[in-house]
């Protein structure tokens, strides 16, 4: 491809908008890096809406290739399972996978990033140097702690079996994706439950929250607010809709008790109907859906809850929390891989009695303030624009030194 600048390709399962999403924020990410050296094209399966004007800046070419539907019932499930094929990873359609192998034919990508392994069905048959030159971004461990939130725990002996079976196929399925270029992990220790079965082709790339908007607000003192309480996150994602469930039903009643002006605001996009009448039904909690500026409602919390049962998600909430200069309760699953310890820079909790403890220490303006200023400069210093790019050279690196893809220079 000498004469012209090389060309790269993004595969995910959604078109990336809006950008109020922490997993699109991490896929655009992504993109502004591998746009500073190569023309983009982008392969999505899945639309809400497209914007126009991110097009025209990010992308030379947008193409939507239909994925199959996953199989609503339980024997149509077995059947993908007895191919070796797992919930929640998807199938391309045959007709779009020949376009897909042939788009990567014709326009020789010079790097393939895949966003989520569930992307990845169907590329372990590229050809080699393209396989090479294929980064996938695993963001979430499916097999992990997120792995409960799939299923729902009641069921027979039947249910339960396959339950147990596609857990063993998606390890497999997982380790499988080893096998291309590179693997991308948002914490070491997701990056860890991989490392004996990697070729050393395994890095940490880690979520930021650059945003100037929170930087350049001010939002004043939040010891000075009333016993209000923020929930961000998107609220049909199952890990939060479980983790909000519990939150509500035991530490905040017992919260409530203790404090009679408590509040809680539960802030996020598409509610499930679960979520909505889980917040209809307790006394004192608001859901402010689909809202258009976040920033209003933490000038009006004291503090931020992060209350994940299992892991999932990309823990965008705490950087944001930190840039807003409010303090963080999480439970330990809540701020798993992030490098912030518990005391310094957030307050872990477990339970209602631990979490209003922690909640109680807050009085302390010392306390406080030293929490928010701390966890803002680790933000700041850990997970910044620099550092995203700094982990993404690597890749690239170790990309270019093992197979026929390409470095980029500035």
């Amino acid at each position: 491809m000498e004469g012209s600048k090389a060309k790269s390709l993004i595969v995910l399962p959604w078109y990336p908008w809006p950008e109020t999403i922490g997993a699109n924020m991490r896929t655009l990410n992504f993109v502004r890096f591998f746009k500073q050296y190569a023309d983009l094209d982008i392969v999505y399966s899945r639309c809400s809406g497209r914007n126009p004007s991110m097009e025209s800046r990010y992308f030379s070419n947008c193409y939507q290739l239909e994925q199959r539907a996953y199989p609503s019932d339980f024997l149509g499930r077995c059947l993908l399972a007895i191919r070796g094929i797992p919930y929640p990873i998807r199938e391309y359609r045959l007709s779009a996978l020949r376009r897909l192998f042939d788009l990567i034919e014709a326009n020789d990508y010079r790097s393939i990033l895949v966003r989520y392994c569930r992307s990845a069905n169907g590329l372990f048959n590229l050809p080699e140097k393209f396989r090479r030159r294929t980064i996938l971004d695993f963001d979430d461990v499916l097999s992990g702690s997120v792995y409960a939130s799939y299923f729902k725990a009641e069921g027979g002996v039947h249910r339960k079996l396959f339950r147990a079976l596609n857990k063993k196929l998606l390890t497999r399925y997982e380790t499988k994706c080893l096998n291309f270029g590179a693997a991308l992990f948002c914490s070491d220790l997701d990056r860890q439950k991989f490392e004996p079965a990697s070729r050393g082709n395994t890095f940490v790339v880690p979520n930021i929250y650059v945003s100037r908007s929170f930087a350049e607000h001010e939002f004043g003192n939040g010891q000075q607010c009333t016993n209000s309480l923020l929930f961000v996150g998107t609220l049909n994602y199952a890990p939060n809709i479980e983790g909000l469930h519990w939150f509500i039903q035991t530490v905040f009643r017992r919260f409530k008790a203790e404090f009679h002006d408590a509040k809680l605001m539960v802030v996020g996009r598409a509610p499930s109907a679960h979520v909505k009448t889980l917040c209809a039904s307790e006394a004192a909690v608001e859901l402010h859906p689909d809202v258009s500026d976040v920033r209003r409602y933490y000038e009006q919390c004291r503090a931020v809850v992060v209350p994940l049962l299992t892991g999932g998600g990309t823990r965008i909430k705490i950087l944001e929390a930190a840039l807003a200069k409010r303090p963080v309760l999480s439970t330990p699953v809540g701020a798993e891989g992030l490098d912030l310890q518990d005391g310094r820079d957030l307050l872990l909790f477990e339970g209602a009695e631990d979490f209003c403890a922690k909640y109680r220490e807050l009085d302390d303006p010392n306390v406080y303030q030293s929490l928010v200023a701390r966890a803002c400069t680790t933000v700041q210093s850990k997970y910044s624009r620099m550092k995203f790019e700094e982990s993404m050279q690597k890749v690239l690196e170790y990309i270019e030194g093992s197979s026929s893809g390409w470095v980029p220079s500035k």
